[in-house]
């Protein structure tokens, strides 16, 4: 079926695959597969408008031609029926939706980070820097199924952001350090999953948090005794993982931790290994790592910000 065509029926399919594209800015993006026991072209049952994408066959198929007229007979006759199909296609749109939301959506750190983690394993692989961009536009269109005028804003905001230097739709420069902090700042602040590593801005900013909780007779002190429960709850504060779920604040908390005992600015003490030992003196000597933190903003400030930004008011 092809999109913009006028549908007389559905499609139920016994085995096989079948591939739906949908024409974006007149290119064909694959939104979907659809696999054995999945209904295809459904929506021409409940309405009498064009089809809404182009669905093509991608090995040999066994399909069940659902009548529009003969199923609309079944719906008024069998409520339940009715209930059934309605369920399937919302819950078909919801899936569309948000596989197109996240194809399309340049606010989204998933995306990012994949796009990023592309270009960093390209450049990589690839000495010559003038065929990096058409290498990752391809990778972007095959495995990520980005669209081309999603990637081409994209690579513009990697011009902007400093992470690459484009010229001529070629890359010239890639910032390495720069793309791999980034992908670690990505990991600590959105990736559900566990990490061990975590950038310098981040333990200063627990370094920070630490040392905010300790009353003004500590300040002279070099060590102190703090509970390990207590400490693990202050390194799961909402502050350093704004936006994780409550498990993974926890997880990144735990890691965090064993990061600091590594480092030997946390001690524990024997030999249950509770409370432990905290240097506020090497807590305090942390450098702020202001290029890092600053990098990080801007990136975020440019890779992230909402498409087509409205106008700032007139003074």
């Amino acid at each position: 079926m092809r999109e913009g065509e006028m549908g007389q029926c559905a499609y139920f399919v016994v085995h096989g695959r079948l591939l739906v594209e949908k024409n974006i800015d007149g290119e064909n993006v694959p939104i979907a597969e659809i696999e054995p026991r999945d209904i295809v072209g459904e929506l021409a049952i409940l309405d009498d408008a064009p089809r809404s994408a182009t669905v093509t066959a991608m090995e040999d198929s066994l399909l069940v031609i659902l009548n529009k007229d003969r199923i609309r007979s079944i719906i008024r006759r069998s409520p339940a029926v009715a209930e059934v199909i309605l369920k399937l296609i919302c819950h078909k749109l919801r899936n569309t939706h948000q596989r197109m939301t996240v194809m399309t959506d340049l606010t989204s750190p998933d995306l990012w980070r994949k796009v990023l983690t592309l270009i960093q394993l390209t450049v990589r692989s690839e000495p010559d820097l003038g065929r990096v961009l058409p290498l990752v536009s391809t990778h972007c269109r095959d495995l990520l199924d980005v669209p081309g005028h999603r990637i081409r804003e994209i690579f513009h905001r990697l011009n902007e952001a400093g992470l690459m230097q484009t010229r001529e739709n070629r890359a010239v420069t890639a910032d390495l350090p720069r793309l791999q902090n980034f992908l670690i700042h990505c990991q600590e602040e959105y990736s559900n999953q566990s990490v061990q590593t975590f950038s310098s801005a981040k333990i200063h900013a627990a370094a920070r948090l630490i040392l905010s909780q300790c009353p003004p007779e500590m300040e002279s002190q070099e060590w102190v005794d703090w509970p390990r429960g207590a400490l693990l709850r202050l390194l799961a504060h909402p502050d350093l993982w704004r936006h994780l779920r409550l498990h993974y604040q926890n997880q990144r908390a735990e890691a965090l931790l064993g990061r600091l005992l590594q480092s030997g600015w946390l001690e524990a003490v024997p030999p249950a290994g509770d409370p432990l030992r905290v240097s506020l003196a090497a807590l305090r000597s942390l450098p702020e790592p202001r290029e890092e933190i600053e990098a990080q903003r801007f990136i975020e400030t440019v890779l992230f910000k909402p498409l087509d930004d409205p106008p700032p008011p007139e003074n």
